[in-house]
């Protein structure tokens, strides 16, 4: 039971960094609106909620749902983030797939 305890208290925390920027991040409008959003919240929530978005849709559904998807616009914040919360094998991922689509990262 402490177990499930612990892990509740870290999925609490977890969401009481991300929920306040859930609204306020806008991955669905175009590059500028996301990085206009994204530059007006906590740095370490953006990151964690940029990373959450990158893992949700690799996860769901690889990396060509990842890019072609409105999520995409987030890759890399996703790879800080990663770097961040310390995956780094995950951070070289992104940035390994990032740099398929062409030297400088499309927004």
């Amino acid at each position: 039971m402490h177990n499930v305890r612990k892990w509740t208290k870290k999925i609490e925390g977890y969401w009481r960094l991300i929920e306040p920027v859930w609204e306020q991040i806008d991955i669905y409008s175009c590059a500028d609106a996301f990085l206009q959003n994204y530059r007006a919240v906590r740095r370490g929530a953006g990151l964690v909620y940029a990373a959450h978005f990158a893992q949700y849709e690799i996860c769901n559904g690889g990396f060509p749902q990842f890019f072609s998807n409105s999520t995409g616009v987030l890759a890399p914040e996703a790879k800080e983030g990663f770097q961040e919360i310390g995956m780094d094998k995950t951070a070289e991922i992104v940035s390994t797939a990032m740099a398929l689509l062409g030297k400088s990262y499309p927004r």
